[in-house]
């Protein structure tokens, strides 16, 4: 019953224009901003920690922002899992660097692109879907009513989802050998397992070596890509940038200071798109008490 809920409200929303959409998300950010709660708290110390030469009201400032994109990015999601894709793909109206990865494709050793929480990434996944044959990784949903419709949404293109787990990971290996792309979120937190320690905006945080792993093989072309999200729901636009090759070092600890290094750059592009509610700083290089 729930699952058919949140289908049916989601198809409702999906119906809506972006415009509308985006206010009703900025006005949902708003209200995030306005009283404490989860959210707020870890924005705040997130950006404090990474931008801690902004005065305090500077800070205030890209937390409130950034809680409104994230608004954003909620209530436009039933419009790329469910609206009509000619729709969606009518609101980018500019794609950068893409001229690269079609080049890398054509190689036949596969592509790693690399998708932060950052902008609009479901419109990304949407778009690259039906230009290629793509792989995506990602965290099985903990609520089973909403993760079908997660999977069915966005593999409405063709896409493939692997799960975070061992059989996930050989998925991705095979599909790299098969010269096919393949899409992995660099800034997930990856476990006490799967990482090395890198700074993230001059802090410590426990980096995935997933990237650095699937590069050994066959070393494969990789890029980060992330879409802007433009004011007054007038579009995005899809940017891919090159990143450093220094990811596919054998050294797993150069690799991650390398990948955090391309998505810092990332994110300073657009700093009030990036998902700052996101616990990065959850795992702590030695005992010390978590910082959330």
């Amino acid at each position: 019953m729930k699952r058919i809920l949140v289908t049916f409200f989601m198809k409702l929303l999906s119906l809506l224009p972006l415009s509308i959409l985006h206010r009703l998300g900025a006005f949902f950010g708003w209200l995030v901003s306005c009283f404490p709660n989860q959210f707020r708290r870890i924005s705040r110390i997130n950006i404090q920690l990474c931008f801690p030469k902004l005065s305090r009201n500077q800070q205030h400032h890209l937390e409130k922002k950034s809680l409104i994109e994230m608004g954003k990015t909620l209530f436009e999601m039933p419009a790329f899992w469910l609206g009509p894709i000619d729709k969606a793909f009518s609101k980018i109206v500019k794609i950068e660097g893409e001229a690269a990865v079609a080049a890398a494709f054509q190689q036949g050793r596969g592509v790693i692109l690399l998708s932060p929480h950052l902008g609009a990434w479901e419109i990304v996944n949407l778009y690259l879907a039906k230009h290629y044959p793509l792989f995506v990784m990602y965290k099985p949903s903990k609520m089973r009513y909403f993760q079908k419709l997660i999977i069915n949404a966005r593999q409405r293109l063709g896409s493939t989802l692997v799960p975070t787990n061992r059989h996930g990971v050989k998925t991705l290996y095979r599909a790299l050998e098969n010269g096919h792309v393949t899409v992995i979120l660099p800034d997930q937190n990856p476990g006490n397992s799967g990482g090395e320690y890198a700074d993230f905006f001059g802090h410590p945080a426990l980096t995935m070596t997933l990237v650095n792993r699937l590069a050994q093989k066959n070393q494969p072309p990789i890029f980060f890509m992330y879409a802007e999200r433009l004011n007054k729901a007038e579009g995005y636009i899809i940017r891919f940038k090159p990143a450093n090759p220094l990811i596919s070092e054998n050294n797993p600890v150069i690799s991650a200071a390398a990948l955090n290094q391309g998505l810092e750059a990332c994110i300073k592009e657009i700093p009030h798109q990036y998902l700052w509610a996101y616990k990065r700083f959850k795992h702590q290089a030695s005992d010390k008490t978590s910082v959330y």
